[in-house]
């Protein structure tokens, strides 16, 4: 993959626990990686790869960043220090992030950035999530890396199905002040937008997609921060982590 192309990869299989990793809701296998987990993040850093730690068990954002040489990111997900989901990250875990010089992208939904809006889901089904086990797209045999994308496809996008009412829905003023509380936690460098449309996540009450990126920035911008924060959170902390690990 590396060959063709490659230099991200997202450790766990999306919410599942796979053969070297413990996912947020996966089962708990290997007490968050195990001796191939770590031989893979020595290749991956040998090769210049980017590590994905997002959906991991905290245990397994911990080891992960404590194995690998290089800054590894966390490419959506929200503060469990705002709403206490698995998916979303710790505080301690998002300072290990920050500390091996990594980067946390915000993701958009209300499901992590909105306790109001959190507190009203687990109201409506106040039972806890059932551990998920490893699950296998069943592609044909030889079948080309299109015919596996045109599979994965058919699951996407993960878009909810729940009427909503108005008052639990977040505004982008709310995006903003999460944004603040990972910048007060771990720094200005550390800190950036993860989005995630694709996810099934209840977006902002003035977001639709990707041309209301604008509107985000703005509040932002209404809390006060320079434009040499705004652009460090909107594209240049991304970068920077990309070129110091893959070289390019």
């Amino acid at each position: 993959m590396y060959r063709l192309g490659l230099r991200s990869l997202q450790l766990t299989s999306h919410n599942d626990s796979n053969a070297f990793i413990d996912a947020c809701y996966g089962e708990r296998r290997w007490g968050g990686i195990n001796s191939l987990g770590r031989n893979i993040i020595a290749e991956m850093n040998r090769l210049g790869m980017l590590i994905n730690i997002a959906h991991g068990s905290d245990e397994a954002i911990l080891q992960s960043v404590e194995a690998s040489k290089h800054p590894v990111i966390y490419s959506h997900g929200g503060f469990r220090g705002i709403v206490d989901n698995k998916r979303c990250i710790t505080d301690h875990a998002a300072k290990a992030v920050a500390a091996k010089g990594g980067v946390m992208g915000l993701q958009f939904g209300n499901g992590f950035n909105n306790p109001r809006y959190a507190d009203w889901v687990k109201s409506l089904n106040p039972v806890q999530p059932v551990v998920q086990k490893p699950v296998t797209l069943k592609a044909p045999e030889n079948a080309s890396i299109a015919d596996v994308d045109k599979l994965a496809a058919t699951e996407l996008p993960f878009i909810p199905r729940i009427a909503m009412s108005d008052k639990y829905i977040m505004g982008v003023d709310q995006l903003s002040r999460v944004i603040d509380y990972g910048v007060n936690l771990v720094g200005e460098n550390h800190v950036a937008l993860g989005s995630d449309f694709d996810g099934g996540i209840p977006l902002a009450r003035e977001m639709k997609d990707v041309s209301d990126y604008p509107k985000v920035i703005k509040a932002i911008r209404d809390l006060g921060y320079t434009e040499d924060r705004v652009k460090k959170i909107c594209g240049q902390n991304w970068l920077r982590v990309i070129r110091e690990v893959t070289g390019s």
